[in-house]
């Protein structure tokens, strides 16, 4: 059985339930079960669909949107195609625009 990376869930399942376009129930009830996996899962691509359309890319989103769910209040990078846009409920920064945030020297 092939393991996804993201929350080490078989592959298959992350495929069937993630990919799918009917409406899906799933539950299994303790929090060692793939259910409670995979609702991080789905909430984290469900919050990163905005952010890629702000035209960051989808790696980059996903990053960002499990950022957001980790409630962090930055999110640092050096490429200008991420830092130069708006994504509600995370500052998005170069690491030197962030040292002189943290410092005072905006």
């Amino acid at each position: 059985m092939n393991k996804s990376p993201l929350f080490n869930l078989p592959e298959q399942l992350v495929l069937d339930v993630v990919g799918n376009r009917k409406p899906v129930i799933f539950v299994e009830g303790d929090n060692d079960s793939f259910d409670v996996k995979l609702y991080s899962l789905m909430d984290v691509f469900h919050r990163a669909i905005p952010i890629m359309e702000c035209g960051i890319r989808h790696k980059d989103a996903l990053h960002i949107a499990c950022a957001i769910k980790a409630q962090c209040g930055y999110f640092l990078t050096t490429d200008k195609k991420v830092f130069k846009k708006k994504v509600e409920g995370i500052a998005l920064l170069n690491p030197l625009d962030y040292i002189r945030q943290v410092e005072g020297r905006v």
